[in-house]
Order: C-alpha cells, then structure tokens, then sequence
C-alpha cells in the first residue's frame, strides 16, 4: 500500500492478494463527499465498468475491512517514526 499525501482526496493505493493465486492491482482509499474513507475497487469510469465486483457482500465487508485496517495501520507507523525522529532529535539538543 503507497499512503499519499493527507491533503489529497486519493488517501492510498493498494493491491491485495487471494490466496496467493490472484492480485488485484489498482484499489483506491478515498474520502468521499462526507469525510469516511471508502475502498475503491478498480473501474474505468469513462466507459463505466467494474473491473472488480465481489459477488457477496461478506467478501466486499472483509475486503474493505481489510485495507482499511491496514491504511490505519501504516499511519500510525508513519506518525510514530515522525515522533521517534522528533524526540531524538530533541533527546541529541537538550
């Protein structure tokens, strides 16, 4: 998963694997117009088609569960390295 600036509408890019037998490339984490982040699977919004549809709604919860958890995930280790960066740096001046 690549995260992407916080001040972009575009939140993350990811991949996920099943069963290491398929890959999907392309998945988006984006805010929508309320403020939640959504999980977008890959489409061509040109010519309108769904690359990728689960056919239950379980597999779409635990796909959405899944890369949610983990863009959470890597922020929190994005945010801890900022503050471990910061506090030697203070740790080495004071």
């Amino acid at each position: 998963m690549k995260v992407t600036d916080e001040d972009n509408e575009i939140k993350a890019f990811a991949s996920i694997i099943f069963n290491d037998s398929i890959k999907i490339n392309g998945i988006k984490v984006i805010v929508n117009d309320v403020g939640k982040l959504i999980v977008v699977l890959p489409e061509n919004k040109i010519e309108q088609i769904q690359y990728v549809v689960p056919l239950s709604v379980q597999l779409r919860k635990d796909i959405n569960n899944e890369i949610i958890n983990k863009y959470f995930s890597i922020k929190e280790s994005i945010k801890n390295a900022k503050t471990t960066s910061v506090q030697k740096g203070i740790d080495q001046n004071g």
